[in-house]
């Protein structure tokens, strides 16, 4: 199921003040896969700032981040350059 940002930043910050976050209607997993989600949204949060929980892969790249893997957030770095043909 995919979440607004405005849900994401709202469960993220309710989790960083020490409030406890109710697994939402529609959610099919266990209370345990939520609160796991909600943590590493908090993560991205402290971490990259309310940039991080946009979803996108365009803005992902803007703001300077690539995703790796399922919530695995790391800063972009750029490839090295080509080598210049040989003429």
């Amino acid at each position: 199921m995919k979440w607004t940002f405005e849900q994401k930043l709202s469960w993220a910050k309710a989790y960083m003040d020490g409030e406890f976050v109710p697994v939402p209607e529609g959610f099919s997993r266990s209370m345990g896969r939520w609160h796991d989600k909600v943590r590493e949204w908090a993560r991205v949060l402290s971490e990259y700032g309310e940039e991080g929980l946009i979803s996108g892969a365009e803005t992902r790249v803007a703001a300077g981040i690539v995703l790796l893997g399922p919530f695995r957030f790391f800063e972009h770095i750029p490839p090295p350059p080509l080598p210049k043909s040989i003429s």
